[in-house]
């Protein structure tokens, strides 16, 4: 075999490790299929160098069998090289190929007149040489031939696909550009011949179905471009209907706008118009270009970061206030806007108009944009931003100052009801300035107004005759608020007796019944007598005075029943123990014998009864031993 002097310097050591070889013949062989070293007699498929084949033979190893070249070096094309090879062998051996479904799909609109299939054929040959094409299979059956393009790093360009168009000879490309390159050939065969992603370079019955998906294409668009043309004669009739826009600079929102406005010298930017079509909004140019200054330009703080403000964003600022005309509560697309300007010149909305006021803000040197985004310029900013704050800072001070008078004034009650508040905040007092100014001013003036003010709130709490009410009518809510506190107090303290007492009575019903249930008729002579170790007091009066000594007494009451318990538990066990015995006697010896061994002294006993002996299984059994040896010496 003739090899090709390749330039080896792009090669670089171990970066491919070959799968794949090719014979002296041209086949693609597997490693596995191979013996191992240069007896293999294989070729690399890129570079045609000779090849090694690396190969355990069963032993453990780190890497895979592969094929090396024998001289030092890898070849960096020989995988794709070998996937292609391999392909093209795979599809002439085996002269058959799942074709892919004739159909197409667009914009959501798919037609389909075939199905895949697998295709059967009767010849086929590799590399063939067509006018103007070399192909890299041709499968022939009959009078028909395919053209199969094999796909492992670059697909068929637009001037191939044009030049195969030419030959009206069917053509597919298989996709293996996702397939292993160490894929055993099994895999690769069933990815080639059926699994494989494949498509249609041409075929004439591909070509009828996209023509159809075209066609069902062009329709709809024609349909929507008459919907859309229906649709602005509408709008524009709406628009026309639309009434004059009212002023707007009353409102609330926009009074505030314009007051800081005016108060950063910025009024010279609104009421201008900026645009035709001034009836998209329902409210005057200087009442809607107010509120999108302030939110633009006033609000925004120092950007660090933040990407500004989107004119669909301040449309819906001005929704918000109420702006917008219903014609417009609902955004509307470019192509019919674009259409109801085209059968109306003067059509505008909401959106083209903020747009038109923003590029003119841009324009003044009070906007930039980035991205569709729009915000003031950082040296405006900084500058509104510290003078808004100062602006804020006053009217905080301000708002304060009332809502503490009118806090005060409240609580002052009837007194206050018919106070002459405004004259109360622009009246200069003894060495101090009218309290509005104070709080208009701020500084140390200002802390010693709060102070004041503090004072008199805590007079309100804790009664100090001598506090300055600052010519206040405060004094008879003062007093009343001190009555109050004594009255309050002493509802308290009454109340607090009589829990006590309360408490005290439910100690004392607990205790009597625990008493009376241990101690039965003695219960009240128990309760009554003096407590130790003191014996100062009756356990009654303890009882009462603490819920600890209720505790004790619960406790001393509780060990007492078990005490008694274990008494009866003994006494009970006694009787039953003797009276096992005297069974027993009664039946080993008779019942004179039994009287008089339960009653008598018993030596053996160390001179004590049985009866006085037998209270439990142990002395029981002791007992049963004194009794039982007699029948065993009459049966000895």
């Amino acid at each position: 075999m003739a090899r090709l002097n390749h330039d080896h310097s792009p090669w670089r050591r171990g970066t491919v490790r070959l799968a794949f070889g090719q014979t002296a013949e041209g086949r693609i062989v597997s490693i596995r299929d191979v013996v191992s070293g240069r007896a293999c007699g294989c070729f690399c498929p890129a570079c045609e160098e000779p090849l090694i084949a690396r190969k355990s033979g069963g032993r453990p190893r780190s890497r895979a069998d592969h094929f090396a070249h024998a001289r030092d070096g890898a070849c960096v094309g020989a995988l794709e090289t070998a996937l292609h090879k391999l392909a093209k062998q795979i599809l002439t051996d085996a002269l058959g190929v799942t074709l892919p479904a004739i159909a197409a799909e667009h914009e959501g609109v798919r037609r389909q007149s075939h199905g895949a299939k697998h295709q059967v054929f009767e010849s086929g040959a590799a590399e063939v040489a067509l006018p103007g094409v070399v192909a890299d299979v041709v499968l022939r059956r009959g009078e028909r031939a395919l053209i199969v393009e094999i796909l492992v790093t670059h697909a068929s360009d637009a001037e191939k696909i044009a030049r195969i168009r030419g030959l009206e000879t069917s053509a597919i490309e298989i996709d293996l550009s996702k397939l292993s390159r160490r894929a055993d050939p099994e895999t690769v065969s069933e990815a080639v011949l059926v699994s494989a992603p494949r498509k249609w370079l041409f075929n004439p019955a591909q070509d009828a179905v996209e023509a159809q998906v075209t066609l069902i294409l062009a329709e709809r668009a024609e349909a929507a471009r008459q919907r859309v043309l229906r649709q602005a004669q509408t709008l524009v009739g709406h628009w026309a209907a639309l009434p004059d826009p009212e002023d707007g600079t009353n409102l609330p929102a926009v009074r505030g706008a314009l007051a800081q406005i005016e108060a950063l010298g910025l009024s010279v930017h609104v009421g201008a118009r900026v645009a035709k079509g001034e009836k998209a909004l329902n409210v005057s140019p200087k009442a809607w270009q107010a509120i999108v200054l302030k939110t633009l330009v006033i609000d925004q703080q120092p950007w660090f970061g933040r990407p500004g403000l989107s004119i669909a964003a301040l449309r819906d600022c001005l929704e918000r206030q109420g702006f917008l005309p219903p014609l417009f509560k609902a955004q509307r697309g470019a192509d019919l806007i674009g259409a109801a300007r085209a059968l109306a010149p003067d059509f505008n909305t909401p959106t083209g108009l903020i747009g038109a006021y923003v590029r003119g803000l841009q324009k003044a040197g009070l906007a930039e944009a980035d991205d569709d985004l729009w915000r003031a310029p950082m040296k405006v900013r900084q500058q509104i931003v510290q003078q808004a704050r100062e602006a804020r800072e006053r009217q905080n001070r301000i708002d304060d100052l009332q809502a503490r008078l009118d806090d005060i004034l409240k609580r002052a009650g009837p007194e206050g009801e018919g106070f002459d508040r405004e004259a109360w905040l622009g009246r200069a007092g003894r060495a101090r300035s009218p309290p509005l100014s104070v709080a208009a001013s701020g500084g140390p003036a200002w802390s010693e107004l709060k102070a004041a003010f503090g004072l008199i709130g805590d007079a309100l709490w804790a009664y100090d005759a001598a506090v300055d009410v600052m010519g206040l009518p405060l004094r008879p809510a003062l007093e009343r608020a001190e009555q109050a506190r004594k009255d309050a107090a002493e509802r308290r303290r009454l109340a607090a007796e009589v829990a006590a007492l309360a408490a005290a009575d439910d100690r004392e019903q607990r205790f009597r019944t625990a008493a009376r249930a241990t101690y039965g008729a003695d219960a009240e002579a128990w309760m009554t007598g003096l407590a130790p170790p003191a014996n100062l007091s009756t356990r009654l009066e303890l009882v009462r005075s603490s819920p600890a000594h209720l505790q004790a007494a619960l406790e001393a009451l509780d060990r007492r029943v078990a005490q008694q318990r274990r008494e009866e538990a003994q006494r009970v066990m006694a009787q039953e123990a003797l009276a096992d015995l005297w069974e027993a006697a009664c039946a080993e010896h008779g019942e004179d014998w039994a009287k008089t061994f339960v009653s008598n002294p018993d030596p053996r006993l160390g001179g004590r009864r049985p009866r006085e002996v037998c209270v439990d299984p142990v002395s029981l059994k002791m007992c049963l031993a004194l009794v039982r040896p007699q029948r065993a010496d009459r049966r000895g």
